[in-house]
């Protein structure tokens, strides 16, 4: 069994907006593979609200988010993470 975890960085030096991407993969028995990830995007305008969002940064519910066909909000995205199991034969 092992464990496996990774941190990486994408950044938009332009724009000063950039993504953490924090990973773990861990051997659940032989063959068989949990790999977590978890991307924050991160910009000016989380922090200071001044209007200036980044290319890497949140997308806010705003105007320009499609209407969810249900409820008609609109949403965005702050935080994302992805579970996978992978299998090898």
């Amino acid at each position: 069994d092992y464990t496996n975890l990774g941190l990486a960085l994408i950044a938009g030096l332009g724009d000063i907006s950039f993504t953490p991407v924090i990973s773990a993969e861990h051997e659940l028995f032989q063959g068989c593979n949990l790999i977590l990830s978890a991307q924050i995007p991160l910009d000016r305008d989380l922090f200071a609200r001044d209007g200036n969002r980044g290319e890497l940064g949140p997308i806010p519910p705003d105007e320009l988010q499609p209407l969810l066909p249900q409820t008609g909000e609109r949403l965005g995205a702050y935080f994302r993470l992805d579970a996978k199991i992978r299998l090898r034969f």
